[in-house]
């Protein structure tokens, strides 16, 4: 299953809120516009199974403000990591805040 978030949807809640953290989804694909990701929401994105990838467009991750950012679910053990470096400064404390939510994955970062 595909799934898409765009901001207009949350007021008052989190991604995360929006499901039941006992139950297991299928989504495969997850794309999220203009949504505010907090840890609660990196860690529900790290806990679904079945997902192969994860697009963020114009995001902010920890308050801090992203054009573009691609996860791709290589294995269980390795996640890639994409940014437009023209557009973003993917930084050393954002990068950190992703790893200490998914591990014990690897994560690989690329610029594009």
């Amino acid at each position: 299953m595909d799934f898409t978030v765009y901001r207009n949807i949350f007021q008052n809640i989190y991604f995360s809120e929006l499901f039941c953290t006992s139950h297991e989804y299928n989504i495969k694909k997850l794309l999220l516009v203009e949504i505010n990701i907090v840890e609660k929401d990196l860690r529900f994105i790290a806990n679904l199974k079945k997902l192969k990838s994860v697009e963020l467009r114009a995001c902010k991750i920890d308050q801090t403000p992203y054009s573009f950012l691609k996860f791709v679910f290589e294995n269980e053990y390795l996640i890639e990591l994409k940014y437009y470096y023209l557009n973003d400064n993917l930084s050393k404390e954002t990068i950190k805040f992703i790893k200490e939510n998914f591990k014990p994955r690897r994560i690989v970062v690329k610029k594009v």
